[in-house]
């Protein structure tokens, strides 16, 4: 008989009994903490963020090393500079609007896992969360673009030598 249908165990629950048991006192799984505002995951970004925008500033501003790197390597550390700091601070911005959401938005579900997934497209999502997500796809190819615009830039540096005047012939001696 391998069709028929095996007996169900049959068992019968005291109301009374089952209250009891759900208001009796447990014991603690573990001790109640307050998390920390700030993890250490989030300090190290900081910390590399203001390394990496300290790279880009000096590797710009500073004359002797925009003349020692010259345009091309200017250009390859500042874009690198700018990924560095994207990556770092992916985690707090979406930390950011998702408190954002759950203060000032809808905070439907649909507008929580758009947020999490970093999906710009999801359906029945609120405009607000989805143009913070497409404002933060676009800034980053935005300055990706305009720091490969910069061409023709120049730089002085003023070079101190000896007390001697030099014309179209060489140095005397």
């Amino acid at each position: 008989m391998p069709f028929s249908n095996p007996k169900k165990p049959s068992f019968t629950v005291n109301e009374s009994e089952a209250k009891e048991q759900l208001l009796l006192p447990r014991e603690a799984v573990g001790m109640p903490c307050r998390t920390q505002r700030l993890s250490w995951l989030d300090i190290a970004a900081v910390v590399v963020v203001s390394i990496a925008a300290t790279v880009a500033v000096a590797v710009v501003w500073d004359k002797a090393t925009a003349m020692f790197l010259g345009q091309t390597n200017q250009l390859v550390i500042l874009g690198l500079t700018l990924s560095i700091m994207g990556l770092c601070t992916q985690r707090q911005v979406q930390k950011l609007t998702l408190l954002y959401e759950a203060r000032f938005g809808a905070s439907t579900l649909q507008n929580f896992d758009a947020i999490l997934r970093n999906n710009y497209f999801a359906a029945d999502m609120s405009w607000r969360p989805r143009f913070i997500l497409l404002i933060l796809l676009l800034l980053p190819l935005a300055l990706g673009a305009a720091y490969k615009k910069f061409s023709g830039g120049s730089a002085d540096l003023v070079i101190h030598g000896p007390d001697a005047t030099f014309g179209i012939t060489a140095a005397p001696g």
